[in-house]
């Protein structure tokens, strides 16, 4: 199965609680870089950057899902109301208010530029690829600079 169709699949389930959260959302990382026909290795998780609320308003709708012993790598370099939860086709990782952590001040990611593509019937918010190519830079990993390297 395409990383596509993975996430395809996966939006299918997902929809019903994506749409209740009250703010913005936005699908960041690997995924959104499939979602814009960008190609990359399998895609492992779907990242969701959303608020601090609609990050606890996931955990309760998820719970049966959360992988509560999951703690986030880099906890030096990031930080938010952080989640991760098992579905069939990949794991779902929410973060609530997203911080990165830049010559020790921490700063809250926020996407400047997006746009909308369909997945599943529905339409999911991503940034743009001007705008993912800046928060990979932004994120600094070796794993991130990768990705920003696939973005002409």
């Amino acid at each position: 199965m395409s990383n596509q169709e993975k996430l395809a699949e996966l939006f299918a389930v997902l929809h019903p609680a994506l749409f209740m959260l009250e703010d913005e959302y936005f699908v960041i990382g690997s995924s959104a870089l499939v979602l814009t026909g960008v190609e990359t290795n399998a895609v492992s998780d779907l990242d969701i950057l959303t608020s601090w609320a609609d990050a606890d308003r996931l955990k309760l709708l998820w719970a049966d899902r959360r992988k509560a012993s999951h703690s986030p790598e880099n906890a030096l370099l990031f930080r938010s109301n952080f989640a991760r939860f098992a579905f069939e086709t990949m794991d779902v990782e929410a973060m609530g208010d997203l911080e990165i952590n830049r010559g020790g001040s921490w700063q809250r990611l926020r996407i400047l530029d997006f746009m909308e593509v369909p997945v599943a019937d529905h339409t999911v918010r991503i940034p743009t690829l001007a705008e993912q190519k800046r928060i990979f830079l932004l994120f600094g990993r070796q794993k991130d600079l990768s990705k920003a390297d696939l973005i002409k």
